[in-house]
């Protein structure tokens, strides 16, 4: 049992096309709008930086301004100082000229008679021109006094701006500050204005783009709606595959509940709660009903599976898939085992073939592999409102087992057997046998090859299979309708098949496929419970005394293993023509699937020597099934454990890195 094949991608509808092509085209109306809403903010973006450049233009023609400032004040200080050492110089003179005067007209008075009139009037001019000179000496130092008067008053000023500007740098920087800040805060009161129209638009333009989603969705849906309300169907049985996933969700909202015996992953129990009660709130209501309802496969057909036909028009896969999904396993149940156990059954055979082809996946992870499983099953694969056609051969069941990619039959075996009873389980079985795929009993404990056969219930199981197995007859089975049943027997009465059919009778040919199968496989676990009767009854039912469980371990290796090489069970199946080499070593071989670690690392290392050996061969699939398990405990043990240690390297990490941050915040203090 494989992976599933890859699926190929559905066809598109022109529908779906142009559907598609209007989707591409708003969202290219939205990528251009959103480039230009990208265009509109960046330039919001270079109008802040030309601001800010702006501001620190007017920074520095302030600064400039104050430098001139200096400048001229430093030019006032050396004008005033001049015309200060000017008017002093002048007043000098005019004291020295004052003083030459006096001494002049001095000496002339010395030097003049008293009545020499004039030399005195001589005097008297010079000494008039002496006073008009000096008081043009006088006005002209009041103009330069005028003259200096607003120049002092200029410097005043100017020193005045520049006590503002270098005496008092805090309180123009202030007012500077609060006059850009107030620009600044009108600008970005501007820019705030336009970004959150920016954001709005984008908020508006992603509502947008999720109406335009939602209705996507919803015209998708509507499609596919209208796609299976049309009668959608994939045409290949065999792409009529039910997940296991999908199967489970329908049980737990329809049908009952899931749970885990013990809190164990890889025990599922399925209980058809809300299906009985189903069963009987319809008893009641239709008590003069011949045939109750019962919580089965009947039941689920008239309460669920005949509404999701007559509604869609196609299988259940296909209201449930949507498209084409493969199936590699196909079953064949009969419709009264109850449908809780026929599910849970399903599941942990899904769980085994996960845990058997990859050991190594996390317990927790198992299911959710296990639900990708799909299966081929009648009731939920077939539209049952179509007429099945007259020939086997047409009919679906026989295409899918006819199908190169359906690997394995699985046969859900009830606690009262009675899928073997049924005609349609015998053909299909048969017809899986002949063309050579592999052949699962399955319970609802899981695969019959699989269970322990020490425990009491499984020992009471399979007995009662071998006691049956006389009892199949193909003739005596039963069919729900009478034409299907003349249809198989038409079918079986003109096969020619190149296996065990070769040479015989067709319905003695069945019957001893379905003795083999069946007998075979207990066997297989009887050998371990010790009872010598029942392991003779199934081999007299021809069953293969080399039989293996489905851990690999030969019939014959079980029986020596558990109870010795010369136990009445031992000596059975070698007289029935078991192999001798599984003797060799049983006691090891059982050993590697002791629950010690140390036990079967031990065991497996003396298999595996052996197994080298070409006359011991016999051990090679319990070699190789012991070391699966083996992969599968130390997952399962030792994870957990890493997990810690990564969860506390972590915090050790995050530890190292708060401190190294510490370090270096105080460093930075």
């Amino acid at each position: 049992m494989g992976s599933g094949a890859a699926k190929a991608p559905p066809a598109m509808s022109p529908g779906d096309l142009l559907i598609l092509e209007a989707e591409k085209e708003r969202n290219r109306e939205l990528e251009e709008m959103f480039k230009l809403l990208e265009a509109k903010h960046k330039g919001v973006e270079e109008e802040l930086l030309q601001t800010k450049q702006k501001l620190e233009a007017e920074k520095e023609a302030a600064h400039l301004a104050a430098e001139e400032a200096r400048a001229a004040r430093e030019k006032s200080e050396a004008e005033i100082k001049y015309l200060n050492q000017e008017r002093d110089h002048l007043t000098h003179e005019v004291s020295e000229t004052r003083d030459k005067a006096d001494l002049k007209l001095q000496e002339l008075q010395d030097m003049m008679p008293t009545d020499d009139l004039a030399k005195e009037r001589a005097r008297r001019n010079e000494q008039m021109a002496l006073d008009v000179k000096a008081k043009d000496l006088e006005e002209e130092r009041l103009f330069l006094l005028s003259q200096h008067e607003p120049m002092e008053q200029e410097a005043q000023s100017l020193r005045k701006q520049f006590a503002k500007v270098y005496e008092e740098p805090a309180a123009l920087a202030a007012e500077v500050q609060i006059a850009k800040l107030s620009d600044l805060k009108e600008q970005l009161a501007k820019f705030d204005e336009k970004s959150k129209a920016l954001r709005e638009r984008q908020e508006t333009l992603a509502k947008r783009q999720e109406e335009l989603a939602k209705e996507n969705e919803e015209v998708r849906a509507k499609t596919e709606e209208s796609k299976l309300r049309e009668g959608y169907e994939v045409q290949e049985p065999c792409h009529r595959g039910v997940r296991l996933g999908s199967l489970l969700d329908f049980f737990q909202e329809h049908c009952g509940d899931i749970t885990f015996e013990g809190g164990d992953m890889r025990k599922p129990l399925c209980l058809a709660t809300k299906l009985t009660r189903r069963c009987h709130q319809d008893n009641q209501a239709n008590r003069k009903r011949t045939k109750p309802l019962s919580p089965n496969t009947f039941a689920v057909e008239k309460l669920f599976i005949r509404h999701l036909n007559e509604e869609h028009g196609s299988s259940v896969s296909g209201v449930w898939n949507g498209e084409p999904v493969q199936a590699e396993i196909f079953v064949s149940h009969c419709w009264t085992e109850d449908f809780g156990d026929f599910c849970q059954g399903l599941c942990r055979l899904a769980l085994s073939i996960i845990a058997r082809e990859a050991p190594w996946i996390p317990q927790e992870e198992v299911f959710v592999h296990a639900k990708e499983l799909a299966f081929f099953i009648h009731a939920f694969s077939d539209n049952l409102l179509h007429e099945a056609p007259p020939d086997l051969k047409d009919c679906p069941v026989h295409q899918v087992l006819e199908s190169k990619t359906t690997k394995t039959l699985v046969l859900s075996l009830p606690e009262d057997a009675s899928s073997l009873m049924r005609a349609w389980c015998n053909v299909e079985l048969f017809l899986a046998k002949e063309l050579g795929k592999e052949i699962v009993l399955n319970t609802r404990f899981g695969p019959l090859l699989e269970q322990p056969g020490r425990e009491h219930q499984v020992q009471v199981l399979i007995s009662f299979l071998v006691e049956v197995i006389p009892d199949i007859d193909f003739k005596k089975s039963q069919s729900w309708y009478e034409e299907d049943m003349l249809k198989l027997l038409s079918h079986m009465t003109d096969y020619v098949g190149p296996g065990t059919a070769s040479g015989l009778n067709i319905l003695e040919a069945l019957k001893n496929t379905m003795a083999d199968i069946v007998a075979s496989q207990s066997l297989a676990v009887l050998a371990q419970s010790g009872k010598a009767l029942q392991v003779k009854a199934a081999l007299d039912c021809r069953a293969d005394p080399n039989a293996r469980d489905g851990f690999g371990v030969a019939a014959l290796t079980s029986a020596a293993g558990y109870y010795g090489e010369g136990s009445e069970v031992a000596q059975l199946l070698l007289a029935h023509g078991a192999s001798p080499e599984a003797l060799v070593s049983a006691s090891e071989v059982l050993a590697m699937r002791s629950p010690e670690e140390a036990t079967r690392v031990q065991a497996m290392a003396v298999i595996g020597e052996l197994v080298k050996e070409e006359e011991h061969h016999v051990h090679a699939p319990a070699l190789a099934a012991a070391r699966r398990e083996h992969a599968r405990r130390l997952v399962e043990e030792r994870l957990p454990q890493l997990r810690n240690n990564n969860e506390h390297n972590s915090n050790n990490k995050d530890d190292d890195n708060n401190n190294n941050n510490n370090h270096n915040n105080n460093n930075n203090n």
